[in-house]
């Protein structure tokens, strides 16, 4: 199972095209709960196949692993003991957290999934930027007894928006801003200016932010923010494109 959990990763850190992230925080009145990060790539799936259809050895790898359905679940624990380029705090962090890997050739469905419990507030930042900085996954590309795969030194291609905004939680209050010098880092790298050439694929990247929170919101800012009729849950729907032309629309501010 590392194998294959390790070949997924390849593919998720090399392969651009339409991708559907979701993050799903949970609060419980006692301060813990649940942070979930969901990736649909099932758009992908024609790719993967052009791929394992190559005549070469790793697409021969590819083939394998795309002939067979997947629907499993992964400790993280057990690529976390033998990570050697994480702190014992972080591997504390993820000590409970959980993978699962769900492939149906027939019915086009690739998608993968971190889930995260956490004891109390103070830990769900490290969390999220610890999810954001591809630590939780890369752990499958680090552990001793996995075998090290090209790409697993790469990030890929594709960001994570998490990654450019500073996040306060708090008993009481999420927020989110934009970090403008992580943004200007970006805007000034070459990869990326040429994906954002690429309108249409950039389009094709979208970001959802769910957050359930103890108690019903009493104020909320934030041009995509969307509060539900209980006033408990916060939507927060984005693309990539919007990091590009309209960053301080993905801001929110939650009080509660």
């Amino acid at each position: 199972m590392k194998k294959i959990a390790s070949y997924l990763f390849v593919l998720i850190v090399t392969l651009t095209g339409c991708l559907d992230t979701v993050e799903e925080l949970t609060i419980t009145a006692d301060g813990s709960g649940t942070y979930n990060s969901t990736m649909d790539m099932s758009g992908m799936f024609e790719m993967i196949e052009m791929m394992a259809a190559m005549d070469t050895s790793a697409s021969k790898q590819m083939k394998q692993l795309s002939d067979k359905d997947i629907d499993s679940t992964i400790s993280m624990k057990s690529f976390t003991d033998t990570a050697s380029d994480l702190t014992e705090e972080q591997k504390r962090l993820l000590s409970s957290a959980q993978m699962s890997i769900t492939m149906k050739q027939k019915d086009k469905l690739f998608k993968m999934g971190m889930n995260y419990p956490f004891k109390n507030l103070q830990d769900v930042q490290k969390i999220i930027e610890l999810n954001n900085s591809g630590k939780g996954v890369g752990a499958f590309g680090k552990g001793k007894d996995t075998e090290t795969l090209p790409g697993m030194g790469d990030r890929g291609n594709m960001p994570s928006i998490g990654n450019f905004f500073d996040m306060v939680i708090k008993d009481g209050l999420i927020e989110r801003k934009i970090n403008d010098s992580k943004l200007q880092a970006l805007n000034s790298d070459e990869k990326f200016k040429e994906m954002k050439n690429a309108g249409e694929m950039m389009g094709a990247v979208t970001f959802k932010s769910i957050i359930h929170l103890p108690r019903a919101a009493t104020k909320i800012e934030g041009e995509k923010a969307k509060l539900s009729d209980d006033k408990k849950t916060v939507t927060i729907s984005s693309a990539l494109t919007d990091l590009f032309e309209n960053p301080s629309s993905l801001n929110f501010r939650i009080e509660y």
